[in-house]
């Protein structure tokens, strides 16, 4: 799974805001126009994914592609290709 397969997304190198300053969570809730609840905040650093998870987010400890893959079929997110 590559980047490009995301439609959109906030990167804190891009927004100059660092994990995990509350704003960069709500950044994504306002671009992705959908409640918290809607949301899916990956990250490799466990530590980021808890102000995601508090705001209502679902979150994925990223950890390879193939799980990351794995993780999205189950939440439906993606396509199962099996």
């Amino acid at each position: 799974m590559k980047l490009s397969s995301f439609d959109d997304g906030i990167f804190s190198h891009v927004v100059k805001c660092k994990n995990p300053v509350p704003m960069i969570y709500q950044l994504l809730q306002v671009k992705a126009s959908h409640p918290a609840n809607a949301c899916v905040y990956i990250d490799d650093r466990p530590e980021y994914l808890v102000p995601a998870k508090r705001l209502g987010m679902q979150v994925i400890a990223f950890k390879s592609a193939s799980q990351l893959e794995a993780r999205l079929k189950e939440l439906l997110l993606l396509p199962d290709s099996s």
